[in-house]
């Protein structure tokens, strides 16, 4: 019972915790991934994930996560 309880109280940390604005920004794949990734991770705010689609990604410079 306490194990439960326990969790249960983690999980409700966790989830007050997460930023209530963050969304998901999806990047597919095709034409202009490279930039329209870098863009992405660019515009991200703290608690946003950049996903990456399905699909192949021709990658052709570094990408870097400084602001």
């Amino acid at each position: 019972m306490r194990m439960i309880t326990a969790l249960t109280a983690a999980a409700s940390a966790l989830a007050l915790a997460a930023p209530l604005h963050a969304k998901t920004i999806e990047v597919a794949a095709g034409d202009n991934a490279q930039t329209r990734l870098q863009e992405a991770l660019i515009l991200a705010q703290p608690g946003d994930v950049v996903q990456m689609a399905a699909g192949r990604f021709l990658l052709t410079d570094g990408r870097s996560l400084d602001s």
